[in-house]
């Protein structure tokens, strides 16, 4: 089951529906009308333009990605202007130690999406807060403390959750008068989402400010909005470069609430002007690279060979977007998106199309990487063979000329792990097998083609690889963003099971792989799928709490990729919230902000 594991387009009610759903969001994300201050006009991208060979004459997406438009050179010299501005700024606030407004402006700038413009100034802002908040023993106010703590450790300090407890009476819990300070709780909240193996003081952070949040009397409806947006999508869950819009829209309410500022420094307007001129500029970027790989799509021979298989580049694309978010970033996006379209193909083949034979045969060709069986393959498995090697070819070039490494025999190994993982999946259901949970975990984890987009982005990236065993092994980081992948991908196939059935949508090509809670429920007598589904969604935050230990302790991995894996993780459950009707609500609503007005 690969990285978006919906139920496949196996019979005519689902392949309408599924032709449905990728024509709406194709549609949202190209011809949503957007609020005002974004007045870029963009071309329609809709099912039709898949079918024809009218499209616009090819973009180069070079890494600096420079499209040769006045509008968009104004847009840079603006961006520059406006970033010159604010690191001004931040340089004298930087000067006056103690100031509480540096860490109110970090987090308006990574909220908006603009952290990548202020790296060395966030570094220096954080390092001197670090020892302030070691020497003072976090702060004096709750508030205070709690941002402090949760930009501390999202930048990777270490920082101990015990500086909550001077916050709290002798019982343990928190004193009477913290209950009414908004800005206070609300900062606690998003703290709490940080939490490591042990934070026991920040699992009741997080319960006490939720229920309290929850239940806050007489505030205004855009109050009241403002806190439901950050109980239901705290930060550290969050993608800027998909809220960035509706943040911005609410800025001044957001940080009256968030932070009781109220709007009298001179930054929040250079900040959200900033904000406007940058996402405007993501825009045309994401355009153009929605353009690009719909284009290279349609040229594949893939979508008219394989009728029955997932045919949605668009959505695809979303993962290298929320993944790889610098704004010089569009050829590796696109390298990736590449990539991901061939984790969900092969996926599809091995569901719905392969026999066990040809399955067989397949997998043993990745593993030795040759096209010496080729003429035992039916064309649909050559034709995709071809293309993926040309893919891994390309991917390899372009990471071989920015860094100078060759990354292919790498690539080949975890695509090899990938497909003999499919085969086992599929000899399972072939043989009616059902696998403990831990047979399963270990085996499904791989299917799910996350190891295959880490090991591109690690490349990607630049990554320097000193230990020729280390990705096989799988770091932590990568495994558990794996693993909450793998857990989201079986509650989602869960829910979408159980509508089909209920829809009693059924057809000769119908497969259903099974997920984890099938096995907890063939290992647990009696347990019934309701609660198999509580226990699945209550491993996700432990899960969570591991990947944040991966942030905070040391390791080979740069800033940026650790950044890309935990965005991988973040993403995944925007994928699977289905609706009723199997729709992604919540993909749709994140992408409008990459939308624009005709």
């Amino acid at each position: 089951m690969a990285i978006i594991s919906t139920i496949k387009p196996i019979n005519s009610a689902l392949k309408t529906e599924h032709s449905r759903i990728t024509q709406q969001m194709i549609t949202n994300v190209m011809t949503l009308k957007t609020a005002s201050i974004y007045p870029i006009k963009m071309k329609n991208i809709s099912m039709k333009s898949f079918n024809n060979k009218n499209f616009p004459p090819r973009v180069a997406l070079q890494d600096n990605s420079v499209f040769n438009d006045s509008s968009i050179i104004f847009k840079n010299y603006q961006l520059e202007e406006g970033v010159q501005k604010i690191k001004q700024i931040m340089a004298r606030n930087l000067q006056e130690c103690g100031n509480a407004e540096e860490l109110v402006i970090i987090d308006a700038i990574q909220r908006l999406g603009l952290e990548y413009y202020f790296r060395n100034e966030i570094s220096d802002a954080l390092r001197k807060c670090y020892r302030r908040f070691i020497a003072m023993k976090g702060g004096h106010e709750l508030h205070d403390t709690a941002l402090c703590f949760r930009l501390l450790r999202q930048q990777g300090y270490n920082v101990s959750s015990d500086t909550f407890s001077k916050f709290m009476d002798k019982d343990g819990k928190f004193k009477q008068e913290v209950e009414k300070d908004i800005k206070g709780l609300m900062s606690l909240f998003e703290a709490s989402h940080l939490k490591l193996p042990g934070d026991y003081i920040l699992d009741y952070a997080g319960d006490f400010s939720r229920n309290l949040l929850s239940n806050f009397q007489n505030l205004e409806p855009s109050e009241a909005s403002v806190i439901q947006n950050t109980l239901s999508l705290p930060y550290h869950k969050s993608l800027p470069r998909f809220t960035a819009m509706d943040f911005l829209q609410n800025f001044e309410l957001s940080m009256k609430l968030l932070h009781d500022y109220r709007g009298d420094g001179q930054w929040m307007e250079e900040v959200s002007n900033l904000a406007r001129i940058h996402i405007t500029r993501d825009q045309i970027s994401i355009k153009h690279e929605i353009d690009e790989i719909c284009r290279w799509w349609e040229e594949l021979q893939l979508p008219e060979e394989l009728k029955l298989a997932r045919s949605e580049p668009v959505k695809w694309h979303m993962w290298s977007v929320a993944c790889l978010p610098g704004l010089y970033m569009a050829e590796l996006r696109l390298a990736l998106t590449k990539a991901i379209s061939f984790i969900y193909i092969i996926d599809d083949i091995f569901d719905i199309y392969g026999t066990h034979e040809e399955l067989t045969l397949f997998t043993e060709t990745v593993n030795r990487w040759d096209t010496a069986s080729f003429d035992k393959l039916p064309d649909y498995m050559i034709i995709c063979l071809r293309e993926l090697y040309d893919i891994i070819n390309e991917i390899s070039n372009i990471i071989s000329a920015k860094h100078g490494s060759n990354p292919k025999y790498h690539l080949q190994k975890v695509w090899a792990e990938f497909c003999s993982a499919c085969l086992v999946q599929s000899n399972w259901v072939a043989s009616g097998y059902m696998p403990t949970t831990e047979e399963y975990m270990k085996n499904e984890i791989a299917t799910t083609g996350s190891y295959i987009v880490h090991v591109i982005i690690f490349f990607l990236l630049g990554e320097v690889i000193k230990d020729p065993n280390f990705l096989s092994s799988h770091p932590d980081i990568s495994s558990l963003a794996a693993t909450i992948l793998r857990l989201w991908d079986d509650l989602g196939n869960s829910k979408a099971m159980h509508l089909m059935k209920c829809s009693n949508l059924q057809d000769e090509h119908q497969t259903y792989d099974g997920s984890v809670i099938d096995c907890y429920m063939n290992e647990h007598e009696g347990s019934s799928p309701e609660s198999a589904r509580q226990y699945v969604l209550a491993m996700i935050p432990d899960v969570w709490r591991r990947l944040n230990e991966t942030l905070v302790f040391p390791s080979p991995f740069s800033a940026d990729y650790k950044a890309a894996i935990t965005n991988f993780a973040r993403i995944v459950p925007i994928m699977y919230k289905y609706d009723e009707k199997h729709r992604l609500l919540d993909l749709e609503k994140l992408m409008q902000p990459l939308a624009s007005e005709n």
